[in-house]
């Protein structure tokens, strides 16, 4: 069952099937919701391995080449057919480095992702922020360099003020008109998320827990609004 069309009749307001609920009760985000160190590993063992096979295909394609252009420059006949075999190694040499090249710049992109996710799921819990893909989404769209400590710091101050009820923290201070625009500020940027987030063709096991987290906080608040 499609947990992404069970998180649309939520926002709709549509009430579910048994069926439903049950596939939402089963459905544990946090299984996959961190990049385990063991996929990491693999990923740098792989890039290694492609490196390395990237090295010995351009040895053995500078090796046909001097060949090949020996015996051009040797001008005899009887080579014809040595030169030809020659330039379809090369060929076929140059398309697997190409090859080679692809892989190793994917295998490198990807490998930078995982660095960059966990970077920002390290400031979320040194900052308690209870949402590391959403905090991920907002530094991006901010364009904010997480390597940047004095930056970094200033944004999450500002967010704290925005966003409050995605700080843990032991005592919230704040009410009356103030509390309630950073309560509103901080709903229309979950909700802007739950937009994207549902607007996408598909959804990585983070991105699906993250739009279950965000469901069940407008899900409360609406209860909230309702009690007053």
């Amino acid at each position: 069952m499609d947990i992404k069309e069970i998180l649309k009749k939520l926002l709709e307001g549509k009430t579910l099937t048994e069926e439903e609920r049950e596939a939402v009760a089963a459905y544990d985000p946090e299984a996959n919701d961190r990049i385990p160190k063991s996929r990491l590993d693999a990923e740098i063992g792989k890039r290694k391995t492609v490196e390395q096979k990237l090295s010995d295909l351009q040895e053995k394609l500078d090796t046909l080449q001097e060949k090949l252009d020996e015996s051009e420059s040797k001008g005899l006949t009887e080579n014809e057919k040595l030169v030809k075999e020659h330039e379809k190694a090369v060929k076929k040499l140059q398309d697997q480095l190409t090859a080679a090249v692809k892989e190793r710049d994917e295998a490198q992109s990807l490998l930078k992702q995982h660095e960059y996710s966990a970077a920002i799921s390290e400031i979320a819990k040194n900052h308690r922020f209870d949402n590391a893909e959403f905090l991920e989404y907002l530094i991006t769209r901010k364009k904010i360099d997480h390597t940047d400590a004095e930056a970094v710091k200033s944004f999450m101050a500002e967010l704290e003020k925005t966003n409050p009820n995605h700080f843990q923290s032991d005592a919230r201070s704040g009410s009356g008109s103030a509390a309630g625009e950073n309560s509103n500020t901080s709903d229309a940027a979950s909700e802007n998320r739950l937009k994207d987030l549902l607007g996408k063709k598909d959804l990585s096991p983070q991105e699906v827990a993250e739009v279950i987290k965000l469901s069940n906080q407008n899900e409360n608040q609406e209860q909230n609004t309702n009690k007053e």
